[in-house]
């Protein structure tokens, strides 16, 4: 096969390390910025990761995250959004299953009034600054 054939292939493939180029000083300097500002953005990450984990609070039983204050926009979509949409779907089943047998053993019980009984109580706990703003705005 002659050299004519692989064109610049071959050369690729079989150049020396000496007639590699050599990066210019102002390309070493780009891209010794770049790295610079990719390791800032990661720790910047780094650093709103750590914030974040502050304001949440875990436990086997609940998750809490803890608003520093009550957005009023956001508060508002809210209240708009729960308007126009008021049911709620979870998927848990275990608490299916105990509301399912509650149904099966007690004669008119309803499941989703009791849901919604044990679940409010858990959400004003969980989140009492909260409650208190929809309640203040005549929310049902």
């Amino acid at each position: 096969m002659s050299s004519d054939v692989l064109g610049k292939g071959r050369t690729a493939i079989f150049r020396s390390q000496e007639t590699e180029e050599k990066p210019t000083e102002a390309e070493v300097r780009s891209t010794e910025l770049e790295v610079r500002s990719v390791q800032d953005e990661v720790q910047n990450s780094k650093l709103e990761i750590q914030h974040t984990k502050k304001d949440v609070q875990t436990s086997e039983t609940d998750v809490k995250i803890t608003p520093n204050r009550i957005n009023p926009q956001i508060l508002q979509q809210a209240l708009n959004e729960a308007d126009a949409k008021s049911k709620i779907t979870i998927w848990n089943p275990e608490v299916s299953a105990v509301l399912r047998y509650m149904q099966l053993t007690t004669v008119r019980y309803s499941m989703s009034k009791e849901a919604s009984v044990l679940l409010e109580k858990a959400v004003k706990k969980a989140y009492p600054d909260v409650w208190r703003a929809v309640k203040e705005n005549d929310f049902h």
